[in-house]
């Protein structure tokens, strides 16, 4: 029997980290099979416009909050701390990269993605639960969720596993033989 997931593609499976030591990026591996050995990491955001399209709003990163991938569409999300603040957004490479929203202050310091819809968790000054679609209208159309008196430290956003549909009966399990 082998164990398998519709929704896991390996071609498409990375780990994505921010480095704010010395200049802000946003960095990703490759998971295989066999990580020992495996490709190099690779800055997909940072400071160079090699990470970047020729259209970037802004090519420089001052502080990475906070990042996100959904799945779904292959968009890697951040919130940056740089200028007014904002959250962008760009393909899983780094390229294409636009503004998604921004506002002077904001201070996400979590982001998680659910049905076309980006979440995020104010920082100190705000502490709320902030939410706007991801269609790329620029940030139309944000909603406050709720306001909290205390702070807001991470989310995560769940959803059932697919179903696999066999015959005439649904599933949930994944095994193959």
């Amino acid at each position: 029997m082998i164990l398998t997931f519709p929704f896991f593609l390996p071609s498409l499976s990375f780990l994505f980290w921010s480095n704010d030591l010395q200049s802000a990026t946003i960095e990703r591996l490759t998971l295989t099979a066999s990580v020992v050995g495996g490709p190099p990491k690779t800055t997909v955001v940072g400071s160079d416009s090699s990470s970047s399209s020729s259209s970037s709003p802004r090519l420089l990163l001052l502080e990475v909050l906070a990042l996100t991938v959904d799945p779904a569409l292959n968009y890697l999300l951040w919130a940056d701390r740089g200028g007014a603040g904002s959250i962008e957004y760009s393909d899983l490479d780094g390229r294409h990269r636009q503004v998604l929203y921004s506002e002077p202050n904001i201070e996400p310091v979590a982001l998680t993605t659910h049905a076309r819809l980006l979440f995020w968790a104010e920082g100190r000054a705000r502490r709320t639960v902030e939410k706007v679609p991801l269609d790329l209208n620029q940030g139309r159309n944000k909603q406050t969720l709720f306001k909290r008196t205390t702070l807001i430290s991470d989310l995560i956003a769940v959803q059932p596993p697919p179903r696999i549909q066999k015959g005439n009966s649904t599933s949930r399990n994944c095994l193959v033989s």
